[in-house]
């Protein structure tokens, strides 16, 4: 059976704007801000463990199917986040706030931000 795509009109599109607005802006701020209080090698797993709560949350909220190859996909990820916190480096590279403005100032960084932008504007157009 063919799965149907879902369109969004009317105040439900409204909310997947801002739910989508939510993920995409207000969630890497948080992360950026994150990076203040731990190293990078201990956030990039907790993302992983995120996309894995994902697999098996959303059959609960939306009704999405879960698919042999999203457990396959969480069955690969879960060693390797653990191998990744476990043996992860160590060392800490001292994060401020002065050089995560001046990181966030770089064109890559507002490049990633601009291609993101535009790219949730399409999807919802």
């Amino acid at each position: 059976k063919a799965e149907r795509s879902r369109k969004f009109t009317g105040p439900a599109k409204g909310l997947v704007v801002c739910g989508n607005f939510l993920l995409t802006f207000v969630s890497s701020s948080f992360d950026l801000v994150a990076m203040l209080f731990a190293p990078i090698e201990l956030l990039s797993p907790v993302a992983g463990v995120t996309l894995i709560l994902n697999i098996f949350v959303a059959p609960c909220i939306v009704h999405e199917k879960v698919h042999t190859v999203d457990l396959l996909s969480a069955a690969v990820m879960v060693p390797g986040l653990v191998m990744s916190i476990i043996f992860g480096p160590t060392g800490e590279q001292k994060m401020t706030t002065e050089l995560l403005e001046e990181r966030m100032g770089r064109s890559p960084w507002v490049a990633f931000e601009l291609l993101v932008a535009v790219l949730l504007l399409a999807c919802l157009l």
